[in-house]
């Protein structure tokens, strides 16, 4: 049976209301496996984009496995506006780019679905490129710049594949990863941080999460510590 684009969607939306996979796969029309490698390349796909993020500087604002019900976008890694102009930094965008398709083929998801799903990254990632090789750039030479940050891009994820597996296995769980988890994953990895302060973090968010619901409204994210200081009610609203 071939899944469309409205089935990943389904698998996707029910997994973040609490649905089992078989509960999925019998809603959707679907096995319970197929169900199941449906979230798990796709939270390995973002959980590649989220890792490079992390580990460039990039402060991803958040990762999600809910597809956005405004657009085609299945699940996503927000950023910050960052207008990437040095040669490092276009490097880096161009790796941030490729990890996605990377990470879900060395989870084992398939060429075919990894290059279908990458589509609009590797639209992006050529445009990178052409302005890292210039105007007066050939074919040629954009193809071998290609194919070096391709090579970079999976020797990025071979490298952090970690920090990768800790955040699709999050995402699985969680659905939505914000800034302030990533980066204390981030940390956590590269020995910054113990796994007491994210304890703490969500401690602290489920606190705002429950004032919110005594007067009837509902925690909204608001952009990370980042943008609106260190104090995490700053990053929160009452909605």
């Amino acid at each position: 049976m071939k899944i469309t684009g409205k089935m990943q969607k389904d698998v996707l939306n029910l997994r973040a209301d609490g649905k089992t996979s078989a509960e999925i796969a019998r809603k959707v029309g679907l096995s319970v496996r197929s169900v199941q490698r449906i979230a798990r390349t796709t939270a390995y796909h973002e959980a590649g984009h989220a890792a490079a993020g992390a580990l460039l500087g990039q402060k991803p604002d958040w990762a999600t496995l809910i597809p956005d019900p405004k657009t085609d976008i299945l699940a996503e890694v927000t950023r910050l506006d960052n207008e990437a102009l040095s040669k490092r930094e276009l490097e880096e965008e161009i790796i941030f780019f490729y990890a996605g398709q990377y990470a879900e083929l060395r989870a084992g998801g398939s060429r075919r679905r990894a290059r279908l799903g990458a589509m609009a990254d590797n639209d992006t990632a050529r445009n990178c490129i052409a302005r890292l090789c210039g105007k007066d750039a050939t074919g040629e030479e954009l193809d071998a710049a290609e194919n070096k940050m391709r090579t970079a891009a999976r020797r990025f994820i071979d490298k952090h594949w970690a920090l990768v597996e800790r955040i699709a296995n999050e995402l699985l769980r969680r659905s939505t990863l914000v800034w302030e988890e990533l980066d204390t994953l981030r940390a956590i990895y590269q020995g910054e941080k113990k796994e007491e302060d994210l304890k703490q973090w969500r401690e602290a968010f489920m606190s705002v999460k429950k004032d919110c619901r005594l007067i009837g409204k509902r925690a909204v994210y608001k952009g990370s510590s980042e943008q609106f200081g260190r104090d995490i009610i700053s990053t929160w609203s009452c909605e």
